[in-house]
């Protein structure tokens, strides 16, 4: 499959930029990750009432569109959910998170059809140290009441190498 080009609604995936298929998480889209967006410096921990006593990190977050990109009239006729929900992790230990152990934070593009819809996941804390990150993918299907995340895999970025690498659940790593 050929990609397309980065589109106008991404946000500039200026970290990192890579572009891994990581197949199609959504039903009749492909999940394509982008890279890395730069989203400032903070020291919030939003986990906590205490905003005062922690390190201020760099933040990111992993951008992503979604291949061919969803219609207004798939998002509402179909009542799925165009979300794949992220955790994250590093090489080293995170000061603070943003959320918890739970799913992270995340946005979506409006859902306008096209060749792709642009999305988020983040932003996240990084660790001026971190070597790793490890992106853990759940998609979602149609919602229904028990209507539950499924496990993908997990997009692997290596910052010294400006890499990343997609294991799809059920598989083990290319060495």
């Amino acid at each position: 499959m050929t990609l397309p080009a980065h589109s106008d609604g991404l946000p500039a995936t200026n970290i990192i930029s890579f572009d891994v298929d990581c197949g199609e998480l959504i039903p009749g889209h492909r999940f394509i990750a982008r890279g890395l967006v730069d989203e400032g410096r903070s020291a919030d921990d939003l986990t906590s009432g205490d905003q005062t006593s922690h390190q201020e990190l760099q933040m990111v977050s992993l951008a992503y569109e979604l291949v061919p990109g969803v219609t207004a009239d798939a998002a509402e006729g179909a009542g799925a959910k165009f979300v794949v929900e992220a955790t994250y992790a590093t090489d080293v230990a995170l000061p603070w998170t943003t959320g918890g152990s739970g799913f992270g934070p995340g946005s979506i593009d409006v859902y306008a059809g096209g060749a792709s819809t642009g999305g988020a996941s983040g932003p996240w804390p990084l660790p001026d140290d971190a070597a790793r990150l490890q992106f853990t993918l759940y998609a979602v299907g149609p919602r229904t009441l028990d209507a539950q995340y499924r496990l993908s895999g997990t997009l692997e970025v290596d910052l010294p190498t400006r890499s990343a690498r997609w294991t799809p659940v059920n598989q083990t790593p290319e060495a």
